[in-house]
C-alpha cells in the first residue's frame, strides 16, 4: 500500500511530536501516551527518579523490535500484582496525569 506524500509527512511529523519528552518530577503521576505501551505493566505510575544517563536495552533477543537500544531514562513505581515495583520505562511513552 502506498501512502501519498502529504498523509506520510503529516503522520512523520504527529508521531515526531508524540515521541518527545515530557518534564516529569520526582513524585508525580504518569500513565502511557496513547498506543505507546510496549510493556506489559499497566499504568497508573508514579515517577520515582529520573536518570541523567539514560540505560539503553540491547541484547540479541531485542534486535528487529522496537526495544533495541531503547533509552530507558525514568524509574516508576507501580503495583505489580499487588506488589509495588519500580521499573525502568522509556519516558517518551509517558504522559503526566492531570
Amino acid at each position: 500500500m502506498v501512502i501519498p506524500l502529504g498523509e506520510a509527512i503529516s503522520k512523520l511529523q504527529k508521531a515526531f511530536i508524540r515521541m518527545q519528552r515530557g518534564k516529569f518530577m520526582r513524585g508525580q503521576c504518569v500513565q502511557w501516551k496513547n498506543k505507546l505501551q510496549n510493556k506489559s505493566v499497566n499504568g497508573p505510575f508514579i515517577v520515582v527518579s529520573i536518570l541523567d544517563m539514560p540505560i539503553f536495552e540491547r541484547g540479541e533477543e531485542y534486535i528487529g523490535t522496537n526495544y533495541w537500544r531503547e533509552p530507558l531514562d525514568i524509574i516508576v513505581g507501580a503495583f505489580v500484582n499487588e506488589i509495588y515495583c519500580e521499573i525502568y520505562l522509556d519516558s517518551r511513552r509517558l504522559e503526566g496525569i492531570a
